[in-house]
């Protein structure tokens, strides 16, 4: 009978902790957001999101205007059944960067 007093006790202090503890509340969807910190200010990359994201060197906007120069040009050439026989997009990107560059491969 020992066991069966003791598992009916334990039952009994388990139920009332149970009942004891708060039910979860959920935020009201009228609250405000709370501020963020200075971790929490970030894109789901990790890099900086918003108004604090650094803006791009004249070097970076440079590429950026080149990779899209050849990604319109490898497209066209692609859809037109210009590309030569196993090109694909980075060794074209190579060749079409260091053209645009000025630079001979």
């Amino acid at each position: 009978m020992p066991s069966q007093r003791m598992s009916a006790v334990v039952s009994l202090l388990l139920g009332l902790a149970l009942a004891a503890t708060p039910a979860v509340a959920q935020d009201p969807p009228n609250e405000a957001p709370a501020a963020k910190g200075p971790d929490e200010d970030k894109d789901r990359r990790g890099g900086r999101a918003g108004l604090n994201r650094r803006k791009p060197s004249v070097n970076q906007l440079a590429l950026l205007e080149r990779q899209r120069k050849c990604g319109a040009e490898w497209r066209e050439m692609k859809a037109g059944g210009k590309v030569a026989d196993g090109m694909r997009w980075p060794s074209f990107w190579s060749q079409c960067n260091a053209r645009l560059r000025g630079r001979t491969i």
